[in-house]
């Protein structure tokens, strides 16, 4: 399922339009995840097949790390905050259009990552990304190497 068709969902369930929530802010809270989406997925088809669950059967939190850091970025860029009930809602449906079997499991990690060291790593990397992507420093094609550094075996 894709973004838009999950806040699509959540709209009609009335779990992200709030008493009193703003349809504009609620908009731009989802272009920007769409944004953050489409350029996550660039990243991760130059990257190569990655997976957030290693075999092992635990998350790759420098991976979660690096979707929260550069989700984060964007949001503030646009002078959104991702803690907000917008900004949470838009950072599941990125992990669930990442990983939708195993979103609650990765959810739960980004809480309470085992790692710490490891998430920290990867919302710097993130973070970083976008910022220099949008100060013209970076590709897209460039992006794809700090997202590969979240996936060793990659």
């Amino acid at each position: 399922m894709s973004f838009k068709k999950w806040v699509m969902q959540r709209r009609a369930l009335k779990l992200v339009s709030g008493p009193g929530a703003d349809a504009a802010g609620e908009e731009s809270y989802r272009e920007t995840g769409l944004s953050v989406a489409k350029f996550l997925h660039v990243q991760r088809a130059l990257t190569g097949d990655v997976r957030l669950i290693r075999k092992t059967g635990e998350a790759n939190v420098k991976a979660l790390g690096y979707i929260y850091g550069f989700t984060d970025a964007a949001f503030q860029s646009a002078g959104m905050d991702i803690g907000s009930e917008y900004g949470v809602s838009a950072l599941v449906a990125l992990i669930s259009e990442f990983d939708r079997p195993n979103a609650e499991i990765l959810w739960l990690r980004l809480k309470c990552p085992g790692d710490a060291w490891a998430l920290m790593d990867g919302v710097r990397i993130g973070f970083e990304d976008y910022d220099r992507l949008m100060r013209g420093e970076r590709t897209r094609d460039e992006l794809a190497f700090g997202w590969a550094k979240c996936f060793p075996n990659a």
